[in-house]
């Protein structure tokens, strides 16, 4: 398993937060020495990471020097989605802003220029800003259900008279309306799960996933494709919320 997240998290970044539910899960359900193993998963992943960085610098698909000097820091998207007028999404001007700032500064710098600015962001919307703000970013990122799949396939739709009957007034809003009614079902069915849900291993595992993505989401970019890593365990969760539910019947006695 550990190798698995470690070869997702090269591929997308944010699927550290299942490296790090992972080695919780070791270390409260282990018993004695062997919660030692909570740190297996970063030892696996730091040697993951190591190789594959040792073969594709050496054998020159990428150079090096051109990523250390021109590649966004983390910080960038940290940034962005402190910007108050598109709610925490990609901007435009922020993506210029830190490409002319990589052009005159190290990156080293550049990121010392975005913790400021950050700060700054923060500083000025003020306690009930940012809770406004927060509010508005958890929204758009967790009420679309389509996963910010139609803005994509809209750029290149490969048959674009599909996608516009797709999306023209009546068919979008039927599905828009049928991803909204099946989210929802999925959300109260996690819901259901908390509540009811026996603590096991997995169980555990996925819950710690969840409140893992729904904290980084709102420190990152607003998008709600990020959960699309997430949506099997959401989908497992779920079920499982509602056969519990059925087993202990909600309106009455259990079985």
């Amino acid at each position: 398993a550990s190798i698995i997240f470690s070869f997702g998290m090269i591929l997308k970044g944010s699927l550290i937060i299942f490296v790090i539910a992972f080695s919780i899960i070791l270390f409260m359900f282990l018993q004695r020495w062997k919660k030692l193993y909570f740190l297996l998963p970063f030892i696996i992943l730091v040697i993951v990471k190591l190789a594959f960085n040792f073969a594709i610098y050496e054998s020159g698909i990428i150079d090096k020097k051109q990523v250390d000097r021109y590649s966004f820091p983390v910080t960038h998207w940290i940034f962005m989605a402190q910007n108050e007028q598109r709610f925490g999404k990609f901007a435009t001007e922020d993506f210029h802003y830190t490409h002319d700032l990589l052009e005159t500064y190290s990156r080293e710098r550049v990121t010392q220029i975005h913790i400021k600015q950050i700060k700054k962001r923060i500083t000025d919307k003020g306690i009930e800003g940012n809770i406004k703000f927060n509010l508005e970013k958890l929204t758009h990122t967790w009420t679309d259900p389509t996963y910010y799949s139609l803005n994509k396939i809209k750029r290149q739709p490969i048959h674009p008279e599909n996608f516009s009957r797709l999306i023209d007034y009546k068919s979008g809003k039927l599905l828009q309306g049928f991803g909204r009614v099946q989210h929802i079902i999925l959300i109260f069915g996690l819901l259901l799960s908390v509540l009811l849900a026996r603590k096991n291993e997995f169980v555990m595992f996925a819950m710690l996933s969840i409140i893992g993505f729904f904290f980084f989401l709102l420190i990152w970019e607003t998008r709600s494709r990020y959960l699309v890593s997430l949506t099997p365990l959401m989908i497992i969760l779920s079920c499982l919320g509602y056969a519990w539910g059925d087993r202990i019947r909600l309106w009455g006695k259990k079985e």
